[in-house]
């Protein structure tokens, strides 16, 4: 009996160095490139360990807690954005997170919806990564043709300028990255998060991609993304810009005037500003501006993808952030006064 108890007990014990030196030693992950990982100030050890399983570094959400309470490491643990490069294992993970300076490596960048090229611009040149004006001259006039073999989509794009293609993420970028591989890597995320959407989208008849090219669609869904400041909103506003496309109207939205004064906000466009002479007013000029106005998000590219069915043709926003939409002008106007 005895000896039967000390050969279940020798092969457990067996089993569980085993399964403990491959959960240590061996990659969890064959992924060919780096995992950008970031650790906010006064995480946990059991939090951390969380965040690598979902990562995909661990292969159980408990590995690293209990490794790192074995090695009696769990206070040398430091916050930021690690860069983990690939196949590398829970062992080689844990000496990298305890001797590399997150915040040290990688600069964390936060691009909302609604951002302008040159909004971009000013956030990487106030973090230190870019000059402001060599990055926008170049995202608006060389980029295009400087990367077009490395992102095949851009031949979709009928114009030098990328904006609205810069997709609005979390990054975190080397200090060192050159304006190239700035620009590479959010184009590749638009073409992640943006193009699928597109490629799924089915050409009902009358539906905007049965009409229009995925250019003009973007840059609809960029205007919803600057008018709409409620997302349950993002269909009906996109109704009213494509009802007014169907009737040949003016689509008459404040942010391409001031997109085409050169203005990063203007909290009132006044009928004076309407007249600005630019290819982006429009409340000047029919159809479509020559591009999107602004990178746009996932629900406003959905939203200009799939517009409500309405027969609105006007809208006005309120001072709670949500609009009224009315049918006719005349109506537009009487509750405007009533407001």
């Amino acid at each position: 009996m005895k000896k039967r108890l000390f050969t279940f007990l020798l092969i457990t014990t067996v089993i569980c160095c085993f399964v403990a030196t491959y959960h240590v030693y061996v990659p969890a992950s064959n992924s060919k490139t780096s995992t950008i990982v970031d650790i906010p100030k006064g995480s946990s050890v059991r939090s951390i360990s969380s965040l690598l399983y979902k990562s995909g570094l661990t292969r159980n959400p408990w590995a690293f807690y209990y490794y790192v309470r074995y090695k009696k490491q769990g206070q040398l643990l430091k916050a930021g954005a690690f860069k983990i490069p690939p196949n590398l294992n829970l062992n080689k993970t844990l000496t990298l997170l305890i001797t590399q300076n997150g915040v040290a490596n990688l600069v964390r960048v936060v691009i909302p919806e609604g951002y302008s090229v040159n909004d971009i611009a000013h956030r990487l040149e106030k973090l230190g990564l870019t000059d402001y004006e060599e990055f926008s001259n170049y995202v608006h006039k060389s980029a295009k043709k400087d990367l077009i073999k490395d992102v095949p989509f851009l031949n979709d794009i009928p114009v030098k300028t990328l904006e609205g293609y810069l997709f609005p993420d979390t990054y975190f970028f080397e200090k060192n990255i050159t304006k190239k591989r700035i620009v590479i890597t959010m184009l590749r995320e638009f073409e992640r998060k943006i193009l699928p959407l597109w490629a799924a989208q089915p050409k009902v008849e009358g539906s905007p991609k049965s009409r229009f090219n995925i250019h003009q669609v973007s840059t609809i869904a960029s205007i919803i993304e600057k008018e709409a400041r409620r997302v349950a909103e993002m269909p009906i506003i996109s109704s009213v810009f494509y009802n007014r496309l169907k009737k040949k109207m003016l689509l008459g939205s404040d942010p391409t005037v001031v997109y085409a004064m050169g203005k990063r906000y203007k909290e009132r466009v006044l009928y004076r500003d309407t007249r600005v002479d630019s290819p982006y007013n429009t409340y000047k000029y029919t159809g479509f501006p020559p591009s999107p106005i602004s990178s746009f998000g996932v629900a406003a590219f959905k939203a200009s993808l799939n517009p409500a069915k309405t027969n609105h043709y006007f809208f006005f926003a309120k001072k709670d952030g949500t609009h009224t939409f009315t049918p006719t002008y005349k109506e537009h106007l009487r509750l405007q006064r009533k407001r």
